[in-house]
């Protein structure tokens, strides 16, 4: 697992069973476009689009904004007899990094995660390919919550924030992704 990165600026503890680890990938355009569809059929029915997106995709990091993506989202409950709530709760995400400086890691967090300390969580960090991408699978062991101190306006539901750094510390390339459902983070209880 990656060293965590971030800074709390509150003094509220880390929820007790929390953790994340981190499983990186190799992005490719296939994983990237997995799930992309044009009028609802797949890009891989339309052979000269997706020989197209081939040239695209192998454009210097350059030439593409720093973008952060969440591609998938997947939850799991494994039962925990005699446990309240009665069951264990993971979820794994997967999040590609384009745009970014090759080798340079990019630090990853989620914003708005009420209840953490400084609202965020650092995750751990991205580390783009010699074509400024990379691919992670953010694995979490989720913190139950009940359900009335859930946040559901739209603004506030969590932002996965990605930023490169200079040698000297100052933010060179930044993008965020929203809005996140908190079920990454949080087990819905009564």
């Amino acid at each position: 697992m990656s060293t965590l990165t971030g800074t709390p600026t509150d003094a509220a503890a880390m929820p007790p069973g929390f953790q994340v680890r981190a499983e990186p990938q190799e992005l490719t355009l296939e994983k990237l476009v997995a799930g992309a569809t044009i009028y609802d059929l797949p890009i891989r029915g339309f052979a000269h689009v997706f020989d197209a997106m081939k040239e695209i995709f192998e454009l210097s990091w350059e030439r593409w904004p720093p973008t952060i993506l969440v591609n998938q989202i997947l939850v799991a409950a494994q039962g925990a007899p005699g446990a309240n709530p009665p069951q264990t709760v993971t979820t794994s995400v997967t999040v590609f990094g384009l745009g970014f400086r090759p080798g340079v890691p990019v630090n990853l967090k989620w914003n708005n995660a009420w209840g953490f300390p400084g609202t965020s969580v650092a995750l751990p960090d991205g580390v783009p390919d010699s074509h400024g991408r990379f691919s992670l699978i953010l694995h979490h062991t989720v913190v139950p919550k009940s359900g009335k101190d859930w946040v559901w306006e739209q603004n506030n539901q969590l932002v996965l924030v990605a930023q490169q750094r200079r040698p000297n510390g100052s933010i060179e390339f930044q993008d965020d992704y929203r809005p996140i459902p908190p079920h990454v983070l949080w087990q819905w209880i009564p």
